[in-house]
């Protein structure tokens, strides 16, 4: 089976890059998971997340180095390994990052990272509470509600704030980006919406588009042998933890690939595949 686009990772940003890419119907996309189904009461259930990240089978296992400003205590750097990586498993809320820091990125060389560039896309993905409005959008297919919980004292937390001489936003995503607001999250009356539900690359819908999971197969039809690599462009979407370990990934998915008896036609030394 041949494929244009091989996404390694089925994380937030690998999900989405697999929705928009396949809503070209003649591209063919690959969507390749380490991790399993995310499809499990524990992630869909909001108050799940407490026993969600402390799931070996969710999660990678990872552990920091010794930090010396902590006694020499090494703890958890909570990573998910299923279907929507990390957001599958998260505490849910929603923030999209400080404007300053696009500029920021454009100032130093990275081009089109402006904030002006990339909130078209932010409005691209919500489906906002807030409407329609200059810094939100409502026709994407993740659902953005405020954390409306009165168990949570935002009012006297805000009176608080105020009188402490703070600023209080009513938007932190609007104009006013720094002080004390309510927060928002990613949840819906279904429940959470991690990122494999705001673009899981057309899973079930879309016939040009399949996922590879360490315990099967999903593609757009049925088959028992595959030729996956026809010169496609390959996108690393593995997150920031794994995608330095080029050499160590190679040997694991050298290994995968033979296990799984996947052809690798090219592999050039200290290319990742």
């Amino acid at each position: 089976m041949n494929y244009d686009y091989i996404i390694v990772g089925a994380g937030a940003a690998g999900c989405v890059l697999a929705n928009r890419l396949s809503e070209d119907p003649q591209t063919r996309v690959l969507l390749v998971e380490a991790g399993g189904s995310d499809d499990r009461f524990l992630i869909r259930m909001p108050l799940g997340m407490m026993r969600a990240f402390r799931d070996p089978t969710l999660t990678w296992g990872f552990m920091s180095e010794p930090e010396p400003h902590l006694n020499g205590r090494a703890f958890p750097v909570i990573r998910g390994r299923v279907l929507g990586g990390s957001s599958s498993i998260n505490g849910m809320f929603f923030m999209r990052g400080h404007s300053s820091d696009f500029d920021g990125w454009q100032a130093l060389g990275c081009e089109r990272w402006s904030y002006a560039h990339v909130l078209p896309y932010f409005k691209k993905l919500e489906c906002s509470w807030r409407g329609e409005v200059p810094y939100h959008g409502t026709s994407g297919l993740m659902p953005i509600a405020p954390n409306a919980t009165t168990k949570l004292l935002h009012e006297p937390l805000m009176a608080t704030a105020t009188a402490a001489g703070f600023w209080i936003s009513d938007d932190i995503h609007g104009r006013l980006e720094e002080g004390f607001a309510r927060p928002e999250i990613t949840i819906d009356a279904r429940g959470r919406r991690a990122k494999r539900n705001a673009g899981d690359g057309g899973r079930g819908v879309r016939p040009n588009a399949g996922q590879f999971l360490p315990f099967g197969w999903r593609p757009g039809r049925r088959g028992s042998r595959y030729d996956l690599f026809r010169e496609p462009m390959q996108i690393p979407g593995a997150g920031i933890v794994t995608e330095p370990f080029p050499e160590l990934e190679d040997l694991r998915l050298r290994r995968r690939c033979e296990c799984w008896e996947i052809r690798q036609r090219l592999h050039p030394p200290g290319e990742k595949r």
